[in-house]
This record gives C-alpha cells, structure tokens and sequence, in this order.
C-alpha cells in the first residue's frame, strides 16, 4: 500500500530536458546540487550520498514531459515529494494509465520498499526523493536502454549488453537516427523500451530546441529528400 498525503490529507490507495538549462531554474537546494545523468534522467545530488548503504539521502529527479518510469521496486522505502509540475503513481507489476493518481507541487508519497510501482509525467516534472540508501531501481520486467554508454538490459538488479540482434528486435530506431517530429525532425539520442509494458520512447534533441521525449508511435523515419 502506499501512503498518500495531498494538500494536507491522509490518504490510503492501493496500489528517461537540457541539464545545464534545468539546473538554472530557480531552486533553493542549487548550492548543493551535484548533476548525474543516468538512463535517460538527470538526478541531482541534494544531500547525502544514495549509493551509500545506511546513509540517509535526499535527491530530485527531473522527468521530460510525457515520461513513463516503468514498473520497479526498490530495496528501502521511497519517500517522495513533488515540486514542480504533475507526477502521476501507481501500484502494479504492468503499466496501466487507467491507475495513475495525479500527485501536484506539494504532494507527498510514500512507497514500501519492495512494493511494484510505477508513474508518469504529464508535463516537465521534478520529484524529490529522501530515504535511507541504498538508493535502487530494480525493475519487474526486462528494460532495453540505449544510450551513449551502449545498449543496456535491466532487470531487477542486474544489467547486461544487449546483443545486435536485441537491439534491432527492440528498438525502430537506433542512437544518431534523424526522424520526423511532428512538422520538425530531430535527432535520437537515447532511448528505452519495455517489451512485457508495449512501451519504447525516445529523447530527440531537435534544432533550436530543448531535448523532448516521444513514444515510438509517435516518430516516423525521416525522407531521404531531407525533409520529414
């Protein structure tokens, strides 16, 4: 069960943007911050260390716009508060929309550790995490990362090297693709997929633009002729 707190009451539910221009939004804890990239996410460092074992921590999470964070548990109890934009929670082993529950800017959540959950970002949404570390993200299901560090699969708390052929069976496009956004194109430049949540979205950086995130659906291949 997670434990809901919205806008002063208690309630019991069951239940991968630019980082240098993110990091110059106005934000209290800027003094503090350390940036990490990671899987298609800037995490920032507010205080403590999440990597350390008994060791208690405080991080924020930046989500792009219409950013699904699959299914996972993690090994301490997640304590989470939104402040900026609308972040959207559920329980469950599958990803399901018609189970998220809208938390808005103030909003608190509380996950047990080893609880399946998952979210979703309406908008641009930062989310502030505190626990006691380790801090780690085990997923349900096998999550196919491609990313500049290589092609990743996650599963629980192992990782491994995606075959070419694992590539090329998950994933449409590949890192450095120019695809048709929209009226616009862009450049792909990470990209995640879940085959057991029928989900593959993709960072594409586009010209004069901040880096956006869009489902595979949503992309077509650019022309040849240079146009989308």
């Amino acid at each position: 069960m997670f434990r809901t707190f919205l806008r002063g009451r208690c309630l019991t539910t069951a239940l991968l943007a630019s980082p240098a221009t993110l990091l110059a939004q106005r934000d209290s804890a800027t003094t503090r911050i350390v940036p990490i990239w990671r899987d298609g996410q800037l995490v920032t460092r507010v205080s403590g260390d999440p990597n350390v074992a008994g060791a208690p921590y405080v991080i924020r999470i930046w989500n792009f716009a219409n950013q699904i964070v699959l299914p996972h548990t993690h090994p301490e109890d997640e304590h989470v508060v939104v402040v900026q934009g609308t972040w959207f929670l559920a329980a469950g082993e599958r990803f399901d929309r018609a189970r998220l529950r809208p938390l808005a800017v103030g909003d608190y959540a509380l996950v047990p550790r080893g609880h399946a959950h998952f979210a979703w970002s309406k908008g641009m949404t930062v989310i502030q995490v505190h626990g006691i570390g380790p801090f780690r993200v085990d997923f349900v299901d096998s999550v196919f990362v491609l990313s500049s560090s290589g092609a990743i699969a996650h599963f629980r708390d192992t990782r491994r090297p995606l075959s070419p052929s694992e590539v090329a069976a998950r994933f449409r496009y590949r890192l450095g693709d120019t695809v048709a956004v929209g009226q616009s194109w862009g450049i792909v430049r990470e990209a995640v997929a879940s085959a057991a949540n029928g989900v593959a979205q993709y960072i594409i950086e586009q010209p004069g633009e901040l880096p956006s995130l869009h489902d595979e659906t949503a992309l077509r291949p650019r022309s040849r002729r240079g146009g989308p």
